[in-house]
């Protein structure tokens, strides 16, 4: 059990007191000692009761814990819990007593599944000429999901351009011989019409995760930021500057250093 002061406002204050493992029916004590202290019950989260509250010497709060529900957890399943309340007095750490059981640490929740993808696909040439061929791509089963593209590898050093394609994106493919195609389709399933330049074949079909995007472009740094003194005042004692940004961007913060005592006036 943790207990830790999230809100100080000198005279009183809010408590936040965490616990590993949630006991309902069990019972939290917080000893304060000679710091007087009192509980404000209409603060207390819902999930507590205050059974005790004693402001004087030795000041004891005692709560009992009620109901808790934890996102994707069974209700008696003893998950991680927090609750909250506001006191007069002043801000302190108290001892902390309590007759929950000792359980063993509650480990996390596992990692999602990474997504998946289950998509049949099947290729057919249908008509070719000279230095090129149509080509029907159909994908099935649970269909291609978001982020995913497919891969066809005709497994050979010649170009393969694509001339028409509709019901996929065409993304740049790492060689000559590969084409990869993100589907446009609902669901990821349908057909994908394709026109292409180059030798027919049947390639092998791959489906794949998409790559990171890149990183954006780094800021440029100074934002061609110069200096120039453009007019004088009272015998060199004022002078008028003027900063000049190559580079405007709005909200950057623009530091001038003179190494000495300088009063901006205006």
């Amino acid at each position: 059990v943790q207990f830790r002061v999230i809100a100080d406002g000198g005279t009183n204050f809010q408590g936040e007191v965490r616990i590993a493992r949630w006991q309902a029916g069990k019972q939290v004590a917080l000893n304060f000692g000679s710091n007087t202290v009192s509980v404000r019950e209409e603060s207390l989260s819902s999930s507590v009761a205050l059974v005790q509250n004693v402001a004087s010497v030795d000041a004891i709060s005692t709560f009992k814990l009620g109901a808790h529900s934890h996102p994707g957890m069974l209700p008696d399943a003893h998950a991680p819990g927090v609750f909250t309340f506001r006191a007069d007095g002043l801000p302190s750490q108290p001892i902390i007593l309590c007759d929950l059981q000792d359980l063993p640490f509650y480990p996390p929740s596992p990692p999602p599944i990474p997504p998946r993808c289950e998509a049949t696909m099947s290729w057919s040439s249908d008509t070719s000429w000279t230095g090129g061929f149509a080509a029907t791509l159909i994908l099935a089963g649970k269909g291609v999901p978001p982020n995913f593209q497919i891969v066809a590898d005709f497994r050979s050093s010649f170009h393969r351009t694509v001339l028409f394609c509709k019901g996929a994106d065409v993304t740049p493919s790492p060689r000559p011989g590969m084409i990869v195609l993100s589907p446009t389709l609902a669901d990821g399933k349908g057909t994908i019409e394709l026109k292409l330049r180059g030798e027919q074949g049947y390639p092998s079909l791959s489906c794949v995760p998409k790559p990171p995007s890149p990183p954006p472009p780094p800021m440029k740094c100074g934002l061609g930021a110069s200096w120039q003194v453009t007019e004088t005042i009272k015998e060199g004692k004022r002078y008028v500057g003027t900063v000049s940004l190559a580079d405007w961007r709005q909200s950057s913060t623009v530091t001038l250093y003179f190494g000495g005592e300088v009063e901006v006036l205006s």
